[in-house]
């Protein structure tokens, strides 16, 4: 029995040794620049991970803001997940109203102060356009999206996907000048890929490898 406990003690520390597996080891990340062209922006592209295998995210509580400033909405494009609230409040010394006509999300807060602050839950994925009927040269979008795999580019065009699964992929970029387009991509495990997107030019390229177009789902 004192030898059995002894090689009891010592599988013990040797399971004790084992390191524990990190969750998210082995995904991977995708980095790059992304534009539209010709003479689109580089500001403001939304570059998505999408596919039928992607399970849909369950609704959690997000939020994230559209301000209203210099008779602007800011950000011009706002991604989120599905299930989130978007504030718009209104920091202009003058009032302002916030609507939306599109299908996937229709709603009009109404006329409100400065100073005001009221929001929208967005329960549908798609393009959501918002509009002020005071100014009508204020205009933003919302897209909302069914994957948590997503990021949209700076001023210089960059964008960061991180924490990605392997597999397989549509690669799905959305600007306002050219809607959705999308290209077949496969992430490998712990992959660092890189990516050069241009809507309407050479299309995307990651690693050095041209993408086969493919369909936005």
């Amino acid at each position: 029995m004192r030898g059995h406990s002894k090689l009891l003690a010592t599988l013990g520390c040797l399971v004790s040794m084992v390191p524990a597996q990190v969750p998210g080891a082995e995904t991977a990340e995708l980095v790059g620049t992304a534009v539209c062209l010709p003479a689109g922006p580089a500001e403001g592209v939304v570059v998505a991970l999408t596919g039928s295998a992607i399970p849909t995210p369950p609704p959690l509580q997000h939020v994230a803001e559209i301000d209203q400033r210099g008779l602007r909405f800011v950000p011009h494009v706002l991604a989120i997940p599905l299930g989130t609230t978007v504030s718009f409040p209104n920091n202009d010394p003058i009032r302002h109203n916030v609507f939306s006509p599109s299908e996937t999300r229709m709603f009009n807060l109404g006329t409100y102060h400065p100073g005001e602050s009221r929001s929208v839950r967005f329960d549908h994925p798609g393009i959501v356009e918002i509009l002020c009927n005071v100014h009508p040269d204020m205009l933003a979008y919302v897209v909302v999206l069914d994957t948590p795999y997503f990021g949209v580019s700076s001023a210089t065009g960059a964008f960061r996907i991180t924490d990605i699964p392997a597999g397989g992929y549509s690669l799905s970029v959305w600007c306002e000048n050219h809607g959705w387009t999308a290209w077949s991509l496969t992430v490998a495990p712990e992959q660092r890929a890189t990516a050069r997107v241009e809507v309407g030019g050479v299309g995307a390229i990651v690693d050095g490898q041209q993408l086969s177009p493919a369909t936005f789902n």
